[in-house]
């Protein structure tokens, strides 16, 4: 998008800056490359259950950090996302016991 003209490029203008984003972007990539890790070995329903929860989480974390609204979508999605993984996990318990 800055390639094509909307918003503006804006770069830290200290080196301890520079650092900060490069320790931070680090933390991102090995966290990202350990859940990956670990959801790769996990059963199917069970791993649906975690990235669902991310979402969950992300939602309610934007709305208490960052101050965004939650309006009847947003609860109707976190219903949907909530009813989505119960029933994951009882699938999840019926195959387990056939």
């Amino acid at each position: 998008l800055l390639l094509a003209g909307f918003g503006s490029l804006r770069v830290p203008a200290t080196p301890s800056l520079w650092v900060l984003l490069a320790v931070l972007g680090g933390v991102l990539v090995v966290a990202n490359l350990v859940v990956q890790y670990g959801l790769a070995r996990v059963a199917a329903n069970r791993a649906v259950v975690i990235m669902l929860t991310e979402l969950g989480i992300a939602a309610i974390a934007a709305w208490l950090l960052a101050g965004e609204r939650m309006e009847l979508r947003e609860w109707v999605g976190g219903a949907m996302i909530v009813a989505a993984s119960l029933s994951s996990a009882r699938v999840g318990e019926r195959s387990t016991t056939v």
